[in-house]
């Protein structure tokens, strides 16, 4: 179920206090989140009918792919300057109005209609009362929305939660003769069930079994109260138990869970329904990426593997070359076939030969043969191993990615896909907005503890693990869970005995931050800085060490680890 149009309310007065003016960019990466950058706040809109929203996003989830109704807009929009921005009474339909110059040189407006509707969502781009094209075409007795038809707006009757005319209310209500909790959600917009008994129970009235005139006129009195309520601030109300979410303090419910702001609150709420956060959009299409990469490169190994079985028996065409060579003399003729006495081991071969040409001809073919088989092994076993190690690289990234925390880890993640490309070069600008290749890190990357007076540094992705143990003195600690993709830890020594504690503590971080975080026992392996190596030419993240030392750790949970966090670890 979407969230109603009374709370949407809170959303739409604080993207109109923004001001946005000019439409900057439009990100799409499926059908149902779309991220429209203003100048002044970027507008995330979440599209899926069982959940619908709109709300503010710190910055999009910026990934290569585009769906197509994200391009169109792209294509439509992209510059445009915004001339209003509306909500249709308390409805949960929101019209952006866009004007831009067309590529004729001749001024154009747009209207783009959000409407958050439940299963009947949609997003649908109008030019001069016609669509341009619709996000869920449809066409059915109800409406049709399809390219080129004329746009009718989806009517819902009803009057608007914050600006009701109370005398027309309660003559409605009197002449319908519907229950009240019937009657207001049908003749006032934006009110969802929880709102609807709210309202009953703030007027004495959800137990009254006749209702009078002055009941209603109490009812309304009420729903003026609650609609000045609701605007006087920003916040939202989280319950659960059941779950759900409100714009004002319920008295029909326990204290809230979680009193946020509304995009605060929002994102959570869709987090606790749905597991919707921008954190795990950001994951979900970067794993998407690797996933995709992956795939391709085990159609590769496989190919690659079967080239290498089919050309495995190469050696018979060095064997039937020296055997014809060691029996030249009496190979003059051309035939079919030879049969040949092998000196060494006494046994006879039976020899296909091409009638065509001599038989040293047929042997020389036979060298040519082995040496382009051997060369196609060699390439292949090649192949393979730059293979593997790239796919061993690309699952230690998809490791990292479900690892991450926030979404600044994510965009360190992106970056490094975009250095390997992993990622199209197209979306390079936006590496180089965020830092590309250049981006300097503040003293210590990575994520930073503290522990009796020692400091403990993980990375935060592949180049980060590189970037500290270069960092790192050549005694320091280094530390990472055996055999298992995660971030690599440094104990920073300053030149003193590192305590048990404080390793077992690294340990216990190291098997943290690695596959095994849900495991109940990790091996993790530590050993200086010194003894850790890192082949020439390898990918990040992959060394080689030494004389380490295993421990047996438990991992930290979330909680305990963060009583050892160093103030600002994003940094």
């Amino acid at each position: 179920m979407p969230l109603d149009g009374v709370t949407l309310r809170k959303a739409f007065t604080f993207i109109q206090r923004m001001k946005p003016r000019y439409l900057r960019q439009v990100y799409m990466p499926d059908c149902n989140t779309l991220y429209l950058v203003f100048d002044s706040v970027c507008v995330f809109l979440y599209l899926n009918p069982s959940c619908a929203f709109i709300s503010a996003a710190d910055s999009p989830v910026k990934v290569e792919t585009l769906a197509p109704m994200g391009g169109l807009l792209r294509s439509k929009l992209k510059g445009a300057r915004l001339l209003e921005f509306r909500q249709l009474g308390s409805d949960r339909i929101f019209v952006f109005k866009f004007s831009i110059v067309d590529i004729r040189q001749e001024p154009v407006e747009y209207e783009l209609y959000v409407e958050l509707m439940g299963r009947n969502t949609n997003l649908i781009l109008v030019q001069d009362g016609r669509i341009v094209d619709a996000l869920r075409r449809r066409s059915d007795s109800t409406r049709i929305l399809l390219p080129g038809a004329p746009f009718e707006r989806y009517v819902h009757e009803g009057m608007d939660f914050f600006a009701i005319d109370t005398d027309e209310l309660v003559r409605i209500l009197m002449e319908s003769g519907l229950p009240l909790h019937e009657g207001l959600p049908r003749f006032v917009q934006g009110l969802s069930k929880t709102l609807v008994h709210e309202i009953l129970r703030r007027a004495d009235v959800d137990s009254v079994e006749e209702i009078k005139l002055h009941h209603l006129e109490k009812l309304c009195r009420i729903l003026k109260d609650m609609a000045e309520e609701i605007t006087s601030d920003d916040l939202c109300y989280i319950y659960t138990s059941p779950l759900d979410i409100a714009p004002l303090k319920l008295r029909i419910r326990e204290p809230p869970s979680y009193v946020e702001p509304v995009f605060k609150a929002f994102s959570r709420f869709m987090s606790l329904k749905t597991g919707f956060s921008q954190l795990g959009i950001f994951k979900r299409r970067l794993l998407s990426v690797l996933n995709t990469e992956t795939k391709r490169i085990m159609r590769l190994l496989e190919k690659l593997e079967l080239e290498i079985r089919e050309a495995m028996g190469y050696e018979k065409f060095r064997k039937n070359a020296e055997l014809i060579f060691s029996h030249a003399y009496r190979l003059k003729n051309k035939c079919e076939f030879v049969v040949l006495e092998d000196y060494e081991t006494g046994t006879l071969h039976r020899i296909r030969l091409d009638p065509s040409v001599t038989p040293i001809q047929n042997a020389q073919r036979f060298m040519k043969m082995y040496s382009k088989m051997k060369r196609r092994i060699e390439i292949a076993t090649r192949r393979v191993e730059e293979l593997e190690k790239k796919l061993e690289y690309l699952n230690s990234l998809k490791e990292l990615v479900e690892l991450a925390e926030n979404v600044d880890d994510l965009k360190l993640l992106k970056e490094e896909m975009l250095q390997h490309g992993f990622l199209k070069s197209g979306d390079a600008r936006v590496s180089k907005k965020m830092g590309g290749k250049k981006k300097v890190f503040s003293n210590i990357p990575g994520r930073v503890f503290e522990c009796d007076g020692y400091k403990i540094v993980a990375g935060r992705n592949n180049v980060e693990n590189d970037l500290i143990r270069r960092k790192a003195s050549p005694n320091d600690l280094w530390c990472h869970a055996r055999e298992l993709p995660g971030s690599h830890v440094i104990v920073m020594a300053g030149g003193r005995e590192i305590p048990e504690k404080v390793k077992i503590l690294a340990a216990r971080i190291a098997a943290y931050y690695s596959r095994g975080r849900n495991d109940t026992k990790v091996y993790v392996d530590c050993t200086e800085v010194k003894n850790v190596k890192k082949p020439k030419g390898s990918y990040p993240g992959y060394v080689v060490y030494r004389n380490e030392r295993s421990f047996l750790v438990t991992p930290l949970t979330a909680e305990e680890l963060k009583k050892y966090m160093a103030g600002d670890t994003t940094r």
